[in-house]
């Protein structure tokens, strides 16, 4: 299988489960009609919740996944937040990008509750 290569937050991936997982996310993102918003270092949309999150912005809550390590950063670092309009969040490091897009990936899917959070490893930020 040749080796595919896509530029995220400013640093070269030559990955294919880089390539196809965030082509996956971006896939799942516009099924769902959910605005996305790519900036420097950032993948970013809304989901839903039913919980008070201190507050809310039109019962939606923003999710990132955030590229941490700079091209010349080893190991990769990864983080996944999800925040409310003010400041409640719950967040979650981790050191691969296949582990950053699993989680994100699982969170776009959900009604955002606390619980579904914290079972997936995210913690009060």
């Amino acid at each position: 299988m040749k080796l595919q290569s896509v530029v995220f937050a400013g640093s070269r991936f030559q990955s294919t489960t880089f390539t196809v997982g965030i082509r996956s996310v971006l896939s799942a993102l516009k099924k769902s009609g959910r605005k996305q918003e790519m900036r420097e270092g950032e993948l970013r949309t809304t989901v839903p919740t039913s919980e008070d999150w201190y507050p809310t912005i039109d019962g939606k809550l923003k999710v990132s996944l955030l590229y941490l390590g700079g091209p010349t950063k080893r190991p990769e670092r990864w983080r996944v937040c999800v925040w409310g309009g003010d400041d409640f969040g719950m967040e979650r490091d981790l050191c691969l990008h296949s582990q950053a897009l699993d989680i994100f990936s699982r969170i776009i899917k959900l009604d955002v509750t606390v619980n579904a959070l914290t079972a997936l490893g995210l913690v009060s930020a």
